[in-house]
Formats: structure tokens, C-alpha cells, sequence
């Protein structure tokens, strides 16, 4: 008989051998233990995503932090927010040739184990700041035979409001204050009255339209600016 001890600290998962059953050094599996505070997130971005982002900061139009010092947040799998952030420790200079992404790995302390090994999340880097951003909502953009598009107000020969359809290039979404967004890279202007609600009621190009009045922009999120 001996004592077998783990090297790290962490939660072990059932036994693979019962009491009395013989052991063979590096032969046969004991249990699994996983780390679990601190909890490693290990997610991947796609390498068009990478230099997709890379033309953006040659242009001038993105700024991401230093050293990859992006803060983290979790979404759960029920939509619910993790209540702690983490931090960026490790980013893969390599990009997997099977996948053709890079990986990432977050760190995020788990002292009271609310995450799970292998559990599913969602994740958000804050940190990146575009340059005259314009974002809309993003069931504010529908999908037509030409492609994405969004009702603003307009008006007819009358002077009667009207939802006219524009045709926009989105980019990246993003996430304010709860509010899923859509950055829009070309088809509108900053000004321009974007309908947001009612839309079901729109059937088609030029409906007569109510303009209300405009809601609240969402707040900025603990750390800045979003990406995901």
C-alpha cells in the first residue's frame, strides 16, 4: 500500500481503480484532477477574424490594448453573466492548420468552483476602442434578397415620416449595457434616425411611420468597450 498525492490542488473526478486494485507507475489512471481556481477559458479566433482586425488598426480605425491586456467576462450557457472578470494570460503565436484559428486562454479566479471543468461559456474581451464607431441595435438590421439592410426615417412628398430602407455593410457585434449591437462599416451616417421598434409593422419600403422619441443610449460596461 502507499499514498498517492496530487501535485496541484484542484477537484478530483470519480476513482478509476478501487481499494486493494494493483497499481502500475505511469501505467494506470488513478483519477482526474482539474484545477479549478484559478479557472483556465481556453477559446480560439479565427485567422481571417486576426487579420481582418489588423487592417482595422493599420487603418486607424481600431486601438486594442497592450500586451494583449484585454479584460474578460463570462456568459453562461442560461444568458446569465458571470459575476467576475478575468484576465488574459496566454495567446498562441501559431495558428492551428486543421482549424485555422490561434488560441487563447483566459484566466478567471473560481474560489467558490461556480464554473465548471468543461463547462460551456461564451466570451467577451474588453478593451478594444474603435475610432467613430456607429452602432445600431441588432434587431434593428434585417436580412432582404440584396442583403442586410435597416429602416430609418425619412420622409415623403407630404412631409409625412417614413421608414425608407437602407442597405448598410455591418462589421463586428458588440454588447452595451445588455444591448446586443452591430457596428455598421458603411450605409449610414451619424444623425440618421434608425427605427428600432415596431418593425413587424413595417411591410414594406416607404410605410407611413410614428417617430417617438429616441432611447436611451446604453451605458458603457465595466472595462470599456466590447468586443466578442
Amino acid at each position: 500500500y502507499t499514498r498517492v498525492v496530487a501535485p496541484i490542488s484542484g477537484v478530483s473526478s470519480r476513482a478509476q481503480q478501487s481499494e486493494g486494485s494493483l497499481a502500475n507507475a505511469n501505467t494506470t489512471l488513478l483519477t482526474t484532477v482539474s484545477q479549478v481556481d484559478p479557472m483556465w477559458v481556453l477559446f480560439n479566433v479565427a485567422d481571417n477574424e486576426r487579420l481582418r482586425l489588423q487592417r482595422a488598426i493599420a487603418d486607424g480605425r481600431l486601438t486594442l490594448p497592450r500586451d494583449n491586456a484585454f479584460g474578460v467576462s463570462l456568459r453562461l450557457a442560461d444568458g446569465s453573466t458571470f459575476p467576475r472578470n478575468g484576465r488574459i494570460d496566454f495567446a498562441d503565436t501559431r495558428v492551428n492548420p486543421q482549424t485555422g484559428t490561434f488560441e487563447m486562454r483566459a484566466e478567471i479566479a473560481n474560489g467558490d468552483l461556480a464554473l465548471k471543468p468543461g463547462q460551456f461559456v461564451r466570451v467577451t474581451l474588453h478593451g478594444g476602442q474603435r475610432q467613430a464607431a456607429l452602432a445600431v441595435p441588432q434587431v434593428a438590421v434585417l436580412e432582404g434578397p440584396q442583403g442586410k439592410f435597416v429602416y430609418v426615417a425619412g420622409k415623403d412628398k407630404e412631409g409625412q415620416d417614413i421608414a425608407v430602407a437602407r442597405p448598410v455593410v455591418v462589421g463586428d457585434w458588440s454588447e452595451r449595457g445588455g444591448v446586443n449591437l452591430w457596428l455598421i462599416e458603411s450605409g449610414l451616417a451619424a444623425g440618421e434616425r434608425v427605427i428600432v421598434d415596431g418593425l413587424a409593422r413595417i411591410m414594406q419600403p416607404n410605410t407611413p411611420v410614428r417617430i417617438g422619441p429616441p432611447a436611451a443610449a446604453p451605458a458603457p460596461a465595466a472595462g470599456g468597450p466590447e468586443r466578442q
